[in-house]
């Protein structure tokens, strides 16, 4: 917002497949970030959700990576599933 206010051209932070190396379950209708930590396996990106995401456990920022986003018509990501990555330099840049 302030860099708007200061005229610069707002960009939409970019998000990149990656595979899910979890299960996850959510109410559909709102959209969810889950802390995640990007890992490689066999020359594939995957991330790893941070196994405990209370909003005062500061350590789940600290070794993560970026949030796994989960739109609104999302009800549940199973191991192996596309999700998207967007990395905490593009949310804080």
């Amino acid at each position: 917002m302030i860099l708007r206010l200061a005229g610069a051209d707002a960009t939409p932070p970019l998000h990149f497949p990656v595979t899910a190396d979890f299960t996850y379950r959510k109410k559909p209708g709102r959209r969810e970030y889950l802390r995640a930590r990007l890992m490689r396996e066999n020359g594939a990106a995957m991330a790893r959700r941070y196994p405990k995401d209370g909003a005062g456990i500061l350590s789940s920022i600290v070794q993560s990576d970026g949030f796994v986003v989960l739109g609104e018509d999302t009800s549940e990501v199973t191991q192996g599933m596309a999700v998207d990555f967007l990395p905490f330099s593009e949310v804080f840049a």
